[in-house]
């Protein structure tokens, strides 16, 4: 298995839960219980708001004039394994939002090995998982060890985890199994978990292999998209892989835009579609000498003739010169920087970097009209996703090696558009 895959979560550790349930956990009120406004009102739990004019110490600071951010889950503060109305709720190391048709979010809690539900009042319940153990058959039987990966297609969630394990969950059965995994992790196994991962397989009827060393970047309609120097896919139903786009050696170290054929990545990863079809990643490893650390850049695939091209970062890059100096914020053309995490919906780009080795503590940045500048900072970004009017994110804080307190907020992507052209507007 890739360590990127880890990494790529901004630096997520492997430890184990702060608390086990040892019941089940209540259950979570039905969205569509809540008839009127009045209901909703008072169903939902203390909001804390936090703007650029109204700092909150201890939380994320809002870098932009005129955004406010909406507290709605969890806390930075504090990590921990409960259920609960908004920030009565506890996580350790919340990732990987999907929304769940009703208004609200199933997503995972990391290092609690747990698939969570945040209703669209803000209430968070625990939907399976909740032990460091490998398990599929009823959602009770169900334990998903070091999630890092969320879809949803309808009525099934995908999910991986630790050992590269691609498994699918049935809302409707309240039932899973393992699709497949990197058989390649085996002989690197402790016995025990080998063990549970036999078990499992045998209870999903799975076949042993469904990939070989790549690691899953995505799943979209049907399709697992493979990273490696070429980007592969997968047919979920027949097993059948086939090439998609990129050349399958880079022998000079550099990332090139160009047709389906004649595109070369050097790292792809992040993977993700947006409303039209077409393909955001992020790619480049190319070092800096004096910073133990990578540059990254924006691409584009797009799904009309399968060309690649570089949105945000320099259109051609060496993989080792210690010519590209990191530049943080500016025009697209220029901005190189150590991105771990992107999400792109139209007309945002957001990107969010974390690195220990760098000593930094981490921000979110929006990419708006050709310019990146920061949005947040002080704040481990996780995973964001937009859904109405609000983009919703987890964050996390930064406690140890074992444990990760984590919030869930949600800022207004008109106010943001809003506060992004009275700034332009400024500066011209």
């Amino acid at each position: 298995m890739k360590f990127r895959i880890l990494w790529i979560m901004g630096a997520l550790s492997i430890g184990s839960a702060c608390e086990t349930l040892t019941s089940p956990p209540p259950s979570s009120p039905s969205p569509m219980a809540l008839e009127s406004p009045s209901e909703v009102a008072s169903a939902a739990p203390h909001i804390t708001k936090i703007s650029f004019e109204r700092p909150v110490p201890g939380y994320p600071k809002v870098l932009i004039p005129g955004v406010e951010l909406e507290v709605v889950a969890g806390s930075l503060t504090e990590s921990g394994f409960k259920d609960g109305k908004g920030q009565e709720a506890r996580f350790n190391g919340a990732i990987s939002l999907v929304p769940d048709g009703e208004g609200g979010f199933f997503f995972l809690d990391y290092n609690n090995h747990a698939l969570r539900h945040l209703d669209r009042v803000f209430n968070v319940t625990t939907v399976l998982g909740g032990e460091a153990k490998i398990g599929m058959g009823s959602f009770e039987e169900t334990y998903i060890l070091k999630p890092y990966k969320l879809w949803r297609s309808g009525e099934l969630l995908y999910v991986n985890f630790q050992l590269g394990i691609f498994a699918e969950l049935n809302l409707t059965h309240r039932t899973s199994r393992i699709r497949g995994y990197i058989k390649g992790n085996n002989p690197f196994l402790p016995p025990e978990e080998l063990n549970m991962l036999n078990q499992a397989l045998k209870k999903s009827g799975a076949e042993s292999l469904l990939f070989d060393d790549d690691s899953v970047q995505a799943y979209h309609d049907g399709f697992l998209y493979i990273d490696a120097l070429v980007i592969d896919r997968i047919n979920i139903y027949d097993r059948n892989r086939s090439y998609y786009v990129g050349q399958p050696v880079n022998p000079s170290s550099t990332i090139e835009d160009g047709a389906k054929e004649e595109a070369v990545f050097l790292s792809p990863f992040f993977l993700q579609f947006n409303a039209s079809g077409d393909i955001y990643l992020l790619d480049g490893d190319a070092y800096n000498t004096d910073v133990p650390t990578y540059h990254k850049v924006v691409r584009k695939i797009s799904t009309k003739d399968w060309s690649v091209s570089t949105i945000i970062g320099p259109k051609s890059v060496a993989g080792r010169s210690p010519r590209y100096i990191f530049q943080e914020i500016g025009d697209y053309d220029d901005v190189t920087w150590p991105y771990n995490y992107l999400y792109v919906t139209e007309p945002f780009i957001f990107l969010s970097s974390y690195n220990e080795n760098f000593n930094y503590i981490g921000d979110f940045k929006v990419g708006y009209k050709h310019q990146v500048i920061k949005l947040i900072g002080n704040v481990k970004i996780t995973s964001a996703y937009a859904e109405g009017d609000f983009l919703y994110v987890t964050a996390s804080g930064v406690e140890g090696e074992e444990v990760m307190a984590a919030m869930i907020y949600r800022l207004s992507l008109k106010q943001l558009e809003q506060a992004l052209l009275a700034q332009n507007k400024g500066a011209q």
